[in-house]
C-alpha cells in the first residue's frame, strides 16, 4: 500500500517565496533542449509549470510517466490531493509543455514571462 501526503502550500514569509521561485528558475535554467529532455530536465520543466500556472496552493506533481514522444506529470489538486486525469506534457524533443488548466508553453525560457502571470504577485 502507498500513501502519499500532499499539504497546501503556504508561504509564510514573502522570502520563502523568493527562494523557492529562485530554486525552480535555477533547475529549469539547466535544462537543455538540444540533446532531448530526459527523466530529470522533464521534471524541473514540470515542476516550474505547475507553480506558474497552478492556481491553487494545495496539491502538487506527482509521479512522472514516459510515452514514446513525451514526459506526462501526473497533478494531485486540492486539499484531499485528487488525482487530475489531465497531465502535465512534455515533448521530449522540444520540451513544448500543455496542460489542460494552462497555457501552450512552446518555448521552456517563456514559463516565466509576464504574459503568463496567473498568479496574483507574479511579476
Amino acid at each position: 500500500m502507498v500513501i502519499s501526503l500532499f499539504a497546501c502550500s503556504t508561504f509564510d514569509a514573502k522570502q520563502d517565496k523568493i527562494e523557492y521561485e529562485r530554486e525552480l528558475r535555477e533547475r529549469l535554467s539547466k535544462v537543455d533542449i538540444s540533446n532531448g529532455i530526459s527523466k530529470e530536465e522533464a521534471i524541473a520543466i514540470s515542476d516550474n509549470y505547475y507553480y506558474r500556472f497552478t492556481f491553487s496552493g494545495c496539491g502538487a506533481p506527482g509521479e512522472i510517466e514516459e510515452s514514446e514522444t513525451t514526459w506526462n506529470r501526473v497533478v494531485h489538486i486540492g486539499i484531499a490531493a485528487q488525482e487530475e486525469p489531465e497531465r502535465i506534457i512534455i515533448d521530449k524533443k522540444t520540451g513544448r509543455t500543455t496542460w489542460k488548466f494552462g497555457p501552450d508553453i512552446n518555448n521552456i525560457k517563456e514559463i516565466w514571462r509576464p504574459e503568463h502571470a496567473n498568479q496574483p504577485d507574479a511579476e
